[in-house]
């Protein structure tokens, strides 16, 4: 018939065709679920990761702030307190006359007695010695005992003129970089008590010093704080105002700019506890001329290398020995001493470093290797100088 329009048929495959188009659109739109409840989750571990962030922001801050209000390092404020009313101005007079002059710090009270440490050459010679504290209160002291060669002195003033104890702290848990101060009077009483900062430039330097016409081995703390001649025998301190040496720029002669040293506190401790009242410690005597295992031209010169049966590459190598010294029937030529104590002897230096701190009257036990076999020898030290 006209006017009628001819209907198209539907077959199996257009439906299989538009169903397959309605599985495609589900499972995009599931997808577009899956991703949006995925945001939705994620969004509040994205919101705590930035305040953690911020709040990180803040705490670092907060410390930055804390140590420019307190100095880079802790070196003012309480720090500063806990040792600076124990820190002396000291003089040391001939006569009437000022001999010279320098800094100490009070270590420890004990019977009615205000004890303090300095340097020896500080308080050495005098007459009379005077003591300056950080409030100007003056006090006559007394002279303990000293050691000429560490350079280390005790003095002692009436306990009630001491206000304060300075609290000693530890070096060896000093790590190079660490920040110190040191406390002293550079030009004299005028500019007392005055402090400078710096760090640890260096630990267990090994120096040859000489006091007393005779030269010998210590090891020291190297600091770039600044110092001078009125520093002498003042303290060394850590960032939480403990001493940990006894500042001494006058042992290296060595004008190095920004280099000054100073005796580690345990070893200013150690001699002062051997130190007798009224008494200078002398130094310790062995009796020995010697030479470096690792000398082959001086082993050469002095005929000890046809001497030597040894596989050792360090040690110390006995060329002679002194008449009736304590050398003297223990040691042979050509013995390498290898240790005194418990400690490793692997130079010359290092030998006289660890003799200097022992006192005349002390037994050592010397490790030696003799025709190539190892044996202790016991020494009894004396006093002499110029080992």
């Amino acid at each position: 018939m006209e006017g009628k329009k001819k209907v198209k048929s539907i077959t199996e495959a257009d439906v299989n065709e538009k169903h397959k188009t309605v599985k495609d659109v589900d499972a995009r739109v599931r997808k577009i679920e899956e991703e949006a409840d995925y945001y939705a989750a994620n969004e509040g571990v994205r919101k705590l990761k930035k305040i953690a962030i911020f709040l990180v922001g803040i705490i670092v801050i907060i410390w930055l702030l804390s140590l420019i209000s307190n100095g880079i390092g802790g070196n003012t404020g309480s720090s500063l307190d806990k040792v600076s009313d124990a820190t002396v101005y000291i003089e040391n007079y001939n006569g009437t006359e000022l001999a010279t002059s320098g800094s100490g710090f009070v270590y420890k009270k004990n019977k009615g007695s205000a004890y303090i440490l300095t340097n020896y050459h500080v308080v050495s010679g005098s007459t009379s010695i005077r003591v300056i504290f950080s409030d100007d209160n003056k006090a006559d002291a007394t002279f303990v005992g000293g050691d000429q060669n560490a350079d280390i002195a005790v003095i002692s003033v009436s306990a009630v003129k001491a206000k304060r104890v300075a609290k000693l702290g530890s070096s060896r848990k000093l790590k190079v970089g660490s920040p110190v101060f040191a406390i002293g009077s550079p030009a004299g009483a005028k500019f007392k008590n005055t402090v400078t900062s710096g760090i640890i430039s260096g630990k267990n330097r090994l120096v040859s010093v000489s006091n007393g016409g005779s030269s010998h081995n210590i090891k020291l703390l190297q600091t770039d704080a600044a110092m001078d001649y009125g520093n002498a025998g003042g303290p060394l301190c850590n960032s939480k105002g403990q001493v940990i040496g006894m500042s001494s720029p006058q042992l290296v002669k060595e004008d190095v700019k920004g280099t000054n040293f100073a005796i580690a506190i345990e070893d200013v401790i150690r001699k002062a506890a051997t130190m007798k009242k009224e008494a200078v410690t002398e130094r310790a005597y062995l009796g020995i001329k010697m030479v470096n295992l690792s000398d082959d031209s001086s082993l050469d010169y002095y005929g000890l290398m046809s001497k030597l049966n040894t596989k050792l590459t360090r040690g110390v190598v006995v060329e002679s020995i002194v008449a009736n010294s304590p050398a003297d029937g223990k040691l042979k030529v050509a013995d390498i001493i290898t240790k005194i104590n418990d400690e490793d002897v692997d130079n010359i230096p290092y030998l006289r470093y660890v003799l200097s701190k022992y006192s005349a009257g002390d037994k050592i036990t010397l490790t030696i290797e003799r025709s190539g076999k190892f044996k202790t020898l016991s020494v009894v030290l004396s006093a002499k100088s110029n080992n």
